[in-house]
């Protein structure tokens, strides 16, 4: 176990998107594994002689000391203690092929960044909350998985709840609308989500990578068509939707099973996971609003259906929506090479 000096903890979500969580149960206890399993956790750290009990109680991936698990200790994950400084070099050596659980009586010997800043495959183990989300986020980087232990299910939970929801309020903007105009038919993307979305929610997408709007879920009942509240009618093919770890993808590349960025008119997130995207061929809108002196666009399917959502949080449909008004978005620097951002300058009309 841990304890780091909070020098690096800025950009959690972005740091803690792809790291692992792992739960470590000494002996058997179901109820624990039950907490581990519901909340979320990437996989079960068990005795030997328990691997098949918790097969039979989900198919999630299990460490132990076993050919029978799916992450063999010795074999696939080496463990190594660091008590002096040149420990560094051989784990780090060693983890150039496989991941490394690194444990250590006093971190003050070799600081944790030492190791991230030479190495993707460090894990370490962590006992409460803080020492966990400090070792996900070192040098904005992170280790790459945590191996937390609990005694009782409830705290459990509690400790792995605000860790696998890894993400952190966005700063939403308004966006001054200039132009609202039909722009003929074309292909739009329904993204039905694993989740049931609650008003003022939906998702960030534009046809730029640097302005995105809120596009609110399929929540509010309309005179022709019911709630859709897992859905969001999110736009264009072309466009591109903001993704977990601040990363941007093409609404057109969208598939089950990936996971997408819900957020709420206040900025807040969470991640889920899409069930179903459908496209089809609609007539389309096209909004276009400023930012300051930066102008942006979305494109949208022409239907009543089809919200945004105004800066005081009220969804407003794009057939209501007109210029002077001011909607819910997000501004990012930068440019976007494969969704990442780069530090580089880009124009995009």
């Amino acid at each position: 176990m841990f304890k780091l000096i909070p020098r690096y903890f800025k950009n959690w979500e972005r740091c803690s998107k792809m790291k692992e969580i792992w739960v470590k149960i000494k002996g058997w206890d179901k109820e624990l594994l039950l907490a581990a399993i519901e909340s979320g956790a990437n996989g079960i750290w068990i005795d030997p002689e328990h691997i098949e009990k918790v097969k039979r109680l989900s198919k999630i991936p299990v460490i132990s000391q076993t050919d029978s698990a799916d992450i063999v200790v010795g074999k696939d994950l080496y463990i190594r203690e660091i008590s002096k400084p040149e420990d560094q070099e051989s784990i780090v050596s060693l983890s150039l092929n496989k991941p490394v659980l690194v444990r250590t009586l006093d971190w003050r010997i070799i600081p944790l960044e030492n190791l991230v800043a030479r190495s993707d495959n460090i894990w370490v183990e962590a006992k409460d909350l803080e020492g966990a989300r400090l070792a996900l986020t070192v040098l904005e980087k992170g280790v790459k998985a945590v191996v937390i232990e609990a005694d009782h299910p409830k705290s459990l939970r509690e400790l792995l709840a605000p860790l696998l929801e890894r993400t952190e309020p966005l700063k939403l903007i308004g966006l001054k609308v200039q132009e609202v105009k039909p722009i003929g038919m074309g292909h739009r993307v329904c993204v039905d989500t694993c989740a049931i979305l609650e008003e003022g929610e939906g998702l960030l997408v534009g046809s730029g990578s640097n302005g995105l709007f809120l596009i609110h879920g399929e929540t509010i009942e309309g005179p022709y068509a019911a709630p859709r509240p897992f859905r969001v009618n999110a736009g264009a093919v072309h466009s591109y939707v903001l993704c977990p770890g601040f990363k941007t993808r093409y609404l057109s590349e969208l598939h089950w099973g990936d996971e997408i960025l819900v957020a709420s008119y206040g900025g807040n997130t969470r991640v889920v996971p899409v069930g179903r995207c459908k496209i089809e061929k609609r007539p389309l809108i096209m909004v276009s609003a400023m930012y300051e002196t930066t102008s942006f666009n979305v494109i949208l399917q022409n239907a009543e259906t089809i919200r945004l959502v105004f800066t005081d949080g009220r969804p407003v449909s794009v057939v209501d929506l007109k210029a002077g008004d001011e909607v819910i978005g997000l501004y990012m620097e930068g440019g976007r090479h494969f969704g990442h951002r780069v530090e580089e300058w880009i124009k995009e009309a």
